[in-house]
């Protein structure tokens, strides 16, 4: 089976699109979501619809959960909170809905989906490092976990007491080594490569691999510039950041 998995599209239609593109012409089996479809940018019931209409899975993300009010918005920086308050006004009720459904975790044979961290998902941490990577591994028992929520792609691995961190596109997943696996940001990268990034697992050979996707910048840019959203969430796109 090979499992398309997207994370953090966060309201950026052209993104989105060009996304479900790619992934159409790779024939993914099956397609997870792994949270925030909502927050920052100016398409949030365009992009609901679509994971609605073409994803098998989702799980909840913080951005999602302050949108409907299970998050506060307090717990945002300024700029996350008012693209929040804004997409709260224009959600229909059906999309609002969806998200208020979403499970915090989905847990599919040998892999774990959820949005930020196995442990505590409710509390958004962020894995970036290894040092708290580590005891993440005894959250799930599963061999593989995939999680979101920082924008950035990174592998975390583990073989009996020892975690270290993968950057590569492509990582052949090993029976003796367990995996946290951040698939990145179809709506907002945050590595320095502006392009859309989502991730495909091939169960059969057993290899993860990232795929970067342009889209068109300018156009969400614009479409952000109408909504009134703050012009460092529009400018930061370019440049990845």
């Amino acid at each position: 089976m090979r499992i398309g998995i997207i994370s953090d599209i966060h309201s950026n239609l052209e993104a989105l699109r060009s996304v479900l593109a790619d992934l159409k012409e790779k024939s993914v089996d099956r397609l997870v979501c792994l949270g925030d479809v909502v927050g920052y940018g100016p398409q949030p019931n365009a992009c609901v619809e679509l994971v609605r209409d073409f994803a098998d899975d989702a799980v909840l993300g913080n951005h999602d959960a302050g949108a409907i009010g299970k998050t506060p918005v307090q717990q945002f920086n300024p700029y996350a909170r008012i693209a929040i308050q804004w997409t709260r006004e224009v959600l229909t009720p059906e999309n609002y809905r969806f998200l208020s459904e979403l499970p915090m975790m989905v847990i599919l044979d040998d892999g774990t989906f959820v949005h930020a961290s196995p442990g505590h998902p409710e509390e958004w941490e962020y894995l970036t490092e290894c040092h708290g990577a580590k005891p993440e591994f005894d959250a799930f028992r599963t061999h593989l976990c995939f999680i979101g929520h920082s924008h950035v792609p990174v592998a975390f691995c583990r073989e009996k007491n020892r975690v270290w961190r993968v950057r590569d596109q492509q990582l052949l997943i090993q029976e003796e080594i367990r995996y946290i696996i951040n698939a990145g940001s179809v709506g907002q990268p945050r590595d320095g490569d502006p392009r859309a990034c989502y991730g495909i697992y091939d169960t059969r050979t057993a290899q993860f691999e990232y795929f970067r996707v342009p889209y068109d910048i300018a156009r969400t840019q614009m479409e952000m510039r109408e909504a009134g959203l703050p012009d460092f969430l529009i400018r930061r796109l370019a440049v990845g950041r």
